[in-house]
């Protein structure tokens, strides 16, 4: 409950969030996606994540052409497999990745509407994630969440980039990520 309510305290309602181009193409915001095919795949409703997909083609294709990584394959594979842990696993390297995209433009822009918009997606991407980096490592967890919101009042991504790494590692060892 206090993370739903810091992100909303984050976000700046003003900005909208359909600026960011990987979702122009959804057909939901994609946080109301994440949590539905991450809540599928949770269940082990693999049926449920398969007719989820779809809605996440516009972001897969951007993922695979900014970032090199074909999500929608591996994630396939793994309900192909039947494996609810593994979909899971795909879904929030997925969802990592786009964080990544998120900080990147964030850094890149000097516009502070552009800086703030990013910086808030790659929130709600964290929101996702956290869960699992607290449970491997709940001092780097808290320390990510700090590190969003003095950005987000400083304009400065520097803290929240030199904490990716950590993060990384800890969904690695959380869900054996490569």
């Amino acid at each position: 409950m206090k993370g739903l309510i810091g992100l909303l305290l984050l976000m700046d309602l003003q900005g909208g969030l359909w600026a960011q181009r990987q979702y122009s193409a959804l057909p939901f915001p994609p946080y109301e996606i994440y949590e539905a095919v991450i809540g599928y795949a949770e269940a082990s409703d693999l049926k449920g994540v398969s007719k989820t997909l779809p809605y996440l083609k516009p972001l897969f294709n951007a993922l695979r052409k900014r970032r090199g990584k074909d999500f929608e394959t591996s994630i396939r594979r793994a309900l192909d497999a039947k494996i609810p842990s593994t979909a899971k696993a795909a879904l929030l390297e997925m969802i990592f990745e786009d964080m990544l995209f998120n900080l990147e433009a964030a850094d890149a822009t000097g516009a502070v509407a552009q800086y703030r918009e990013s910086l808030q997606m790659a929130f709600m991407d964290y929101h996702f994630l956290s869960p699992a980096v607290r449970s491997s490592n709940p001092a780097l967890d808290a320390a990510v969440l700090r590190g969003f919101k003095l950005a987000y009042r400083l304009g400065k991504t520097r803290g929240i980039l030199e904490l990716v790494p950590g993060v990384e590692h800890a969904l690695s060892a959380k869900l054996g990520l490569k």
